[in-house]
């Protein structure tokens, strides 16, 4: 049996590369829902600029030196930004915070012209994101009830599920700013945090439609 649709909610009842239709009596809608999620842990992304007199050994003994002997040297840019990484658990950003606010200012005016500057950033650990999961249940509930309106707007019933894609979830990134700019002798601070905002789910689902 093929049901024609109205020329006006032809555009609407699309197909779905994923999910195919062999044929017309089908509407495919894709469903969308979001969840909180709770960062654990704070990443602080920090760069220092030297000049050529400047050693890696000599950065990392100043990070030390601050209490910050765990960042991990990620990369160095020309010319000469050399960039470090550190993760601490999110309760410990408040105190890691200070500790660089503190490096940073103690840069001012030195002999070797270094300057630092970092960037502040909540996030999920793996473990976190892992117990984070999409309400199946949710997403069918709310494609059949979208179904159910395209349905009743082309004067035709719904009838059962003939495909259901695997539900995919993505953070959703926001950004804020954690303290204003800070202008010191020879450099800026400035302290920009990133924070995950809701996990983003979504489901497409087709159903047989039917005449009344």
């Amino acid at each position: 049996m093929r049901i024609m649709l109205a020329p006006a909610l032809s555009a609407a009842l699309c197909l779905v590369p994923a999910l195919a239709q062999s044929d017309w009596n089908t509407v495919t809608v894709t469903a969308t829902q979001q969840t909180a999620i709770q960062p654990d842990t704070a990443v602080f992304q920090i760069v220092f600029s030297s000049g050529a007199n400047v050693t890696l050994s000599d950065l990392m003994n100043l990070l030390d030196k601050a209490g910050l002997g765990n960042a991990t040297f990620s990369g160095l840019s020309l010319p000469l930004n050399w960039d470090f990484t550190l993760s601490v658990p999110l309760a410990a950003a408040p105190d890691t915070l200070q500790a660089l606010t503190a490096m940073v200012e103690s840069l001012a005016g030195n002999a070797s012209g270094t300057t630092a500057q970092f960037v502040y950033t909540e996030t999920a650990s793996a473990e976190a994101l892992s117990s984070q999961s999409c309400s199946s249940a949710g997403l069918i509930g709310q494609a059949t009830a979208m179904a159910g309106g395209l349905a009743h707007a082309a004067q035709l019933g719904l009838g059962p599920i003939l495909a259901i894609s695997t539900p995919e979830a993505a953070p959703i990134l926001t950004t804020s700013e954690l303290i204003d700019v800070l202008t010191r002798t020879g450099f800026f601070l400035t302290n920009i945090t990133t924070t995950l905002g809701p996990l983003r789910c979504t489901m497409t689902v087709r159903f047989r439609l039917s005449s009344l």
